[in-house]
Formats: structure tokens, sequence, C-alpha cells
């Protein structure tokens, strides 16, 4: 470095041929300088790389003897974590699945009123001893309380929907009875009106024949009296 630095870097016009002179001259002592230093470093360096090839070499060696073991206790305890991770799945699949299916049956159970709206009162009568039947829920584990409110809740909205279809359909049988009734008492009228019409119509047929008897009666006994004039005439003259 110090031999380096002696090299004076002055201003040096290289387009005169002094100037290029003494400018080639310091390019040659720099680059030995370079050189010596290229030089150096390799010799110093040559015995810490031996020292490192021995060193790779030997750790090569070690880790080719341990890399088997390790992988097979690398491979045991990946496959015992992965067995653990799968169990684990499977219970948290298994929890969800049970959880669901309860939370389903209870909205199954707290939509059966909205589900037989409409239906008759026999069809919701028999939901409903299927509801009264279960009136605690015991599947419903630790949802058992809302299963439970949930039954009752069903339970006292299907008697309301059963007496509602009760009082329809007895409503609807007094309409029908009614409208039977009127419907009979408009036949009987019916029949009683084509029973007077042909009464009349045989009185009135039975006045006529009569009335025509008559008057062939009277035509004929004014016909004999006329023929009874003409021979007493005939007979004077």
């Amino acid at each position: 470095t110090a031999k380096a630095a002696a090299v004076a870097v002055a201003n040096i016009d290289v387009k005169t041929t002094a100037g290029m002179s003494v400018a080639i001259k310091h390019r040659a002592t720099l680059r030995t300088i370079r050189l010596e230093i290229e030089e150096a470093r390799k010799e110093r360096k040559a015995p810490i790389l031996e020292i490192t090839r021995l060193l790779d070499g030997r750790a090569k060696e070690i880790t080719g003897e341990i890399a088997p073991e390790e992988e097979r206790f690398d491979a045991a305890i990946k496959s015992e974590e992965s067995r653990k991770e799968r169990e684990k799945a499977e219970r948290e699949a298994a929890e969800l699945a049970r959880v669901t299916g309860i939370q389903n049956r209870i909205a199954l159970t707290a939509g059966v009123p909205a589900a037989y709206v409409g239906e008759s009162a026999e069809t919701i009568a028999a939901a409903l001893a299927i509801l009264e039947e279960e009136t605690s829920a015991p599947w419903a584990q630790e949802f058992q309380t809302t299963a439970e409110e949930t039954i009752k809740k069903s339970i006292a909205a299907m008697k309301q929907l059963h007496a509602g279809a009760v009082a329809t359909e007895k409503a609807a049988a007094e309409e029908a009875a009614r409208v039977a009734a009127e419907r009979a008492e408009l036949a009987r009228l019916r029949a009683e009106q084509e029973e007077r019409a042909r009464t009349e119509q045989a009185r009135i047929a039975e006045e006529t024949r009569k009335r025509a008897e008559e008057e062939a009666a009277h035509r004929a006994r004014l016909e004999n009296e006329a023929r009874a004039a003409r021979e007493k005439i005939e007979a004077e003259e």
C-alpha cells in the first residue's frame, strides 16, 4: 500500500511524449504492485483453502452418516404429526357434524307449525301428538334447554293451529249444511210449484174437457130440436 501510494498521480498530459512516457511508467509500476498483491493473496490463502477442503470433506462424510438417521427420525415424527393432525381434523369434523345435526333438528322442530298451515285438523292433530310425545330433548345434549323450549313453542303453536283448523272446518261444515238445506228447500219448493202447475194444468184440462162436452151436448140438443122442428113442419104440410 505504501509503495503504491509513493507513485505520484500528478496531472500528466499524455498528449506530450514526456507525459505519455511518465504515464506508461506509472501504469507498469501499479500493475506490478497489483500482481504482487494477488500472488501474496494466493500464497497465504492456499493453506486456508486446504483446511476448508478438508473441513468440507469431513463435514460431507459426517453428514452422509447422520442424514439417514435424521431422515428416519424426521419421517417418524412427521408421520406421527400427520396422524395427530388427521385425528384432530376427524374429531373436529365429527363435532361439527354433531352440533350441526342438533341445530338442524331444533330448526326443523321450530318450523313444524309453518309446515302444517292450511292442513286439515286431523293431519295437524297427528303431528301434534308426535310433538307431545317428545317434551324433553336429551338428544340435544348441551342444547337441551333450547330444544325443549323450541318443542314447547311448537306444541303451543300447533295447538292454536289445530283449534283454528277445527273452527274453520266446523264453519265450513255448517256452511255446507246450510247450503244443502237451502238447496233442499228450493228443491221442495220447486217440486211443490211443479206439482201445483201439474194440478192446475189437469184442472184446466178437465174444465176444458167438460166445457167441450157441454158444448157438444148443447149443439146436439140444438140439432135435435131443429131436426124435430123440421120434421113437425114437414108432417103438418
